[in-house]
């Protein structure tokens, strides 16, 4: 009889195989030339941090408010072309607060993407 273990079958599988996953995945990420995120992860500062890329686009660019649509372009300040990718048609951007409250509630529904 073998005492062979399945890799699919236990907890001790991935903890096996994720320190060599993020070890590989990191250098290259680290050389990529075109790197292409969705508007949660391209907001994520850490993961910015070891991406050096030179051009970026960032799907679901729709969702996104003002102040995150700015905040991505922050994060990648020193590359060389940016993609908004995105559809009107999508879900609008979250805003917080009653509309009662906020007199410019409409306009704060809108993506900065319909601004251009």
């Amino acid at each position: 009889m073998s005492s062979t273990k399945h890799v699919g079958d236990s907890q001790d599988a991935f903890t096996a195989v994720e320190p060599a996953a993020r070890t590989s995945i990191r250098p290259v990420i680290e050389k990529a030339i075109l790197t292409y995120y969705t508007a949660s992860v391209a907001k994520e500062s850490s993961f910015n941090i070891i991406c050096q890329t030179h051009f970026v686009a960032i799907e679901e660019a729709f969702r996104a408010n003002d102040v995150e649509t700015r905040g991505f372009y922050s994060h990648y300040w020193n590359v060389l072309l940016r993609f908004s990718i995105g559809s009107y048609k999508q879900l609008t951007p979250m805003v917080l607060g009653d509309r009662f409250d906020n007199p410019f509630y409409t306009q704060t529904k809108l993506s900065p993407l319909f601004h251009f």
